[in-house]
This record gives structure tokens, sequence and C-alpha cells, in this order.
């Protein structure tokens, strides 16, 4: 389709189909696309239903954390980078209508970057920001949390403390998962070895990476970051929980803080890492499009973390005559998180069973149904499942 295309016309499941996962727009601005959060269509596309966002549910989960976090003297706030196809909008190859942003739902309750980062910020090449943008959002973030000293004061402290370093490399949007168009198309010449900028200490010597206990180590397949500073601005400690944005600011935090850890959560909570690392600081940082479809969990008063009964998925029920009862159950947050769940099973509102589900998460289970009264089981079944307890494992 051509640039003047109007969002109205366009069938956007049809139209992303042609691409991988990278879709060149206007002054070779590259967009992500056909991902698993569905950044565009979650934001422009009036037909996409793939969003289970809901705003009530997301700031109570906020609020539980700084309940928890609080009456411990731990900071807590939560901050949103916003999407590249919310900040570059006018690069999109097809007209938009205003964008439909989960965070607006949430607004009193998290900071949104829309008013502080702009064009400059983003990189043609890659779904994040860019490196030379970590400084200006981490100063506004120790701002908000510690407002004794203006934005322009961090960024003069960091500044001091860090120095720019050039290097070659090229953005994920040209990843071969990603992209399509041949490494000979002119776009792809054009970013392959482009020359980026990113901040680096001043005094690499004086920062440690340092380990972490074992349970602490790894979230799913993702690796914790443990840095102690000895040049540090201040003598504080902080746990980042992160994605894949934070990469890009690691260490800018690192430059602020004299001992800091980067969690890659996926929204779970361990008040086990807490304990253990007693931070001053607890920072949420998340890319916009991670929100829509949150694993949905609270932290109760003594920290445990509670996951809810709609992060459950009946994904077929079948009832095999002469009463045998065949479910297919996933729990999709068991297979990233340390836990199993302990549910009940309900059938028509009754307890059918109790069962255990650990990380394999996704299982077949069956139910002889014999005893159950021919007129209960001429109703149509309803099947239900509660979980009752998590389990952390070891």
């Amino acid at each position: 389709m051509e640039s003047e295309d109007t969002i109205n016309d366009i069938d956007f499941e049809r139209y992303f189909k042609e691409f991988k996962r990278s879709m060149i727009g206007k002054d070779d601005c590259i967009f992500l696309v056909n991902d698993a959060s569905n950044e565009i269509r979650q934001h422009y596309d009036r037909n996409y239903t793939g969003n289970t966002f809901d705003g009530r549910l997301f700031k109570k989960m906020l609020l539980s954390k700084k309940s928890y976090l609080n009456k411990k003297n731990i900071n807590y706030e939560f901050f949103v980078v916003p999407d590249k196809s919310i900040i570059l909008r006018n690069l999109l190859p097809f007209d938009t209508p205003d964008p439909v942003r989960c965070v607006d739902e949430i607004s009193d309750s998290i900071t949104d970057f829309i008013d502080i980062l702009d064009a400059e910020d983003y990189q043609y090449d890659d779904t994040h920001v860019s490196e030379k943008s970590a400084v200006k959002i981490v100063s506004y973030i120790l701002n908000k949390l510690h407002p004794k000293i203006t934005v322009d004061e961090y960024q003069n402290e960091l500044n001091a403390r860090l120095s720019i370093e050039e290097y070659e490399s090229f953005g994920d949007l040209l990843f071969p998962v990603n992209w399509q168009y041949g490494r000979d198309h002119p776009v792809f010449k054009k970013y392959y070895a482009s020359v980026k900028q990113r901040y680096v200490p001043m005094d690499s010597t004086k920062l440690i990476e340092k380990e972490l206990p074992p349970e602490f180590n790894k979230m799913g397949s993702r690796e914790s970051i443990y840095y102690k500073n000895n040049n540090s601005i201040s003598d504080k400690k902080a746990i980042i929980l992160r994605d894949s944005t934070t990469d890009k600011m690691i260490h800018v935090f690192a430059a602020y803080y004299h001992e800091i850890i980067f969690y890659w959560d996926h929204y779970y909570f361990d008040s086990d890492l807490i304990e253990y690392f007693d931070p001053d600081d607890v920072i949420e940082l998340r890319t916009e499009r991670f929100i829509a479809n949150p694993i949905k969990g609270i932290v109760k008063d003594d920290g445990t973390f509670s996951l809810l009964a709609s992060n459950v998925k009946i994904n077929k029920l079948e009832l095999i005559k002469p009463g045998t009862l065949h479910l297919w159950i996933d729990i999709p947050a068991l297979r990233i998180m340390p836990l199993d769940a302990q549910c009940d099973i309900l059938l028509n509102d009754k307890r059918l069973s109790t069962e255990i589900f650990d990380r394999s998460s996704q299982t077949h289970i069956h139910y002889f149904l014999n005893n159950y009264p021919k007129d209960y089981l001429s109703k149509k079944l309803k099947v239900s499942i509660q979980i009752k307890k998590l389990i952390k494992r070891d």
C-alpha cells in the first residue's frame, strides 16, 4: 500500500502478512510488526481483540507492590517508555487516528515519558530507545524518587561520571528473524554498520559485577545483573524490575547507585529478593507494548505473590461418553515464574478435584464422572479453576 493509505482502509492482519517482524516506513524508519505484543495493532487497529489489559486491576497490582515496599521504607515507582510507533507515529507508512494507549487508564498511578522523550531518543533500526537517551530517562526517574535536586542537576552529576563511546552496530530490526527485505536492500546497507553512541563508566575499574545467590540469578531464561560501584554518586541501593529497554541504561543507573540489581521479573514479585538485598529504591521500568497483556498478580501484606484466576486458560474441554471429562489446562505464568500452583477444579461450581500444576503448565487431565447424577451431567458443563495457593520451587 502507498503511504497515503488511511487506517480505515487497512486490514492489518492481511497488511502485515507479507512481513516477518520489520516494516519500512517513511524516511527509512523501520517498525516492529507481527510481534507477540502486536504493538502497532494495539494502538491503531480498532478491530484488534488481543489486548487483555484491565486498568482497575493493573492499578491494584501496582498499589499492592507500593504498599508492601513503602511499609519497609523502600521507594517504589512505575515508569513507562512509550512505544516507537507512538513517538514516531508520523513515520508510519499509513495515516493513523489517535492511538489507543493502555497507560491512559493508569495515568494517575505511573509516570509516562510521553512528554519527556521525542524522536531524537529513538532508533530508526531498533525497537528500543537509543542508549543516548539513558541519561535523560534516568535523571527523570531519580528526580521522581528523590526530588531534592532537579532533573538538570541529576543530568550534570551523571555526565560527570560517564563518557560517550562510539561503536559500530545495527538494531534488532535488522536481525535475520525480523528482517525479510534482504541484505542487498539499501535500508539494510544504510544501517548495518552504522556508528552508534553509548554511555560507559569514566572509571570502569570501580564498577564491579558481582554474583547473586543461585535463586536470584535468573528468572526463566533471563539472567540477572548485579553491580557494585565504588565511584557511585550516592550510597543507595536499587532493584530495577526490567525488560529489554533497560539494557540501554545499565551503566547510567550504575553511575548513581552504589549497588544495583537488574532483575527481569516478568511481573513476578520476589519478596525474598527484597529481603536479601534491602534496597532503598525499587524501580519498575516497562516498554509500553509489554503492558497490554501482563501476568496478573498482587503482593500480599506478608510478601507472598498471588496469581489471579484470569491467568488460567482452559484451552479445550471435551466430554467423552460414558462420563469421562478431558481438560487441557494452561497456566502460562508457571513457565516463567519459580512457582507451582495448587488449584481447585470446579465443575458447575462444585469442586471436582484439587491439582498441583508445575512449570510444564500445559496439562491434559481427565476425570471419570460416573458418580455424578445423569441430570447433573445433562446440564451445560461449566468448568472453572481457582488458584488456591502458590508454592515457590526450591
